[in-house]
């Protein structure tokens, strides 16, 4: 995996309509880079590439500025600067409970049908 210093942020405002279409752009050039919603409301987008191919994924942010659906921008006022989100371990996952015992719902068949 590459160093954090390896990682090269190109920040984007485009119209919010177009959103899916500039990551669907992104895409389409599988490994070039990721693209992430800084905030969806002022539709501020991150290209995250690396060093390597910060030309190719420069070369198509200025194909999308050419059809005018993006331009290059500062990360918006109050972005604290962590690219990728929170740590997974700030997420909590719950197992679903288990179903309440009780009857079978009436007409269910409980044996699979021969064939």
């Amino acid at each position: 995996m590459p160093a954090i210093s390896d990682v090269v942020p190109i920040c984007l405002r485009v119209p919010r309509r177009e959103i899916a279409y500039v990551k669907f752009v992104f895409e389409s050039y599988e490994g070039v880079a990721t693209v992430r919603t800084l905030d969806r409301h002022r539709a501020t987008l991150v290209v995250l590439t690396t060093t390597d191919l910060e030309p190719t994924a420069r070369a198509v942010v200025a194909s999308l500025a050419a059809e005018g659906v993006c331009e290059e921008s500062a990360p918006p006022p109050a972005f604290d600067g962590d690219w990728l989100g929170p740590d997974e371990d700030a997420f909590t996952t719950r197992p679903h409970p288990p179903p309440a015992p009780g009857p079978r719902p009436a007409g269910r068949r409980t044996a699979r049908p021969r064939c």
